[in-house]
């Protein structure tokens, strides 16, 4: 049983939930309150883990269950902010990166995730389908599509 300790978890999961919260969000100030939002219940809930991989669901399961009601909630609004630091990066790196992430904007809010937990996470289809409460069939249905998408988001700008 691992005992629950905020700062451990910030430290191990701070990137993982920000990057969830802002695929849903899309904008760096509603992806902060989401990550307000998740640190708040992990404090409140003070959960106890079984293991590591069971604390690492638990947390993606959080972060992306407080994204799914934050933008659904009826005042938030949905706006593509750019707002990224870009201070060393080459002028064709920050181009193929903003083509990159604008694409990925096009894709349903259940795609983006999807990919990002894949691509960017290193998590299995089995592990992301037990973090979103889907299927491994779901998922892997989820990544093909979104992947077809991408490709034929790139081949419209060719």
């Amino acid at each position: 049983m691992i005992t629950f300790n905020i700062e451990d978890i910030l430290e191990k999961y701070t990137v993982t939930i920000y990057n969830i919260a802002y695929h849903y969000a899309k904008n760096r100030q509603d992806a902060d309150d989401i990550f307000q939002n998740v640190c708040f219940n992990l404090i409140k809930k003070k959960p106890e883990f079984n293991d590591a991989d069971h604390e690492r669901a638990y947390i993606i399961k959080t972060a992306v269950n407080t994204s799914k009601s934050y933008v659904r909630n009826l005042w938030f609004k949905k706006v593509c902010f750019m707002d990224r630091d870009v201070s060393e990066k080459t002028n064709i790196e920050i181009k193929e990166e903003n083509e990159l992430y604008c694409k990925l904007e096009k894709l349903p809010a259940k795609y983006r995730v999807v990919i990002h937990l894949y691509y960017y996470e290193k998590m299995s289809v089995k592990e992301i389908g037990q973090a979103l409460n889907k299927k491994e069939s779901t998922v892997k249905t989820h990544l093909h599509r979104a992947r077809k998408l991408l490709r034929e988001y790139f081949d419209e700008e060719e």
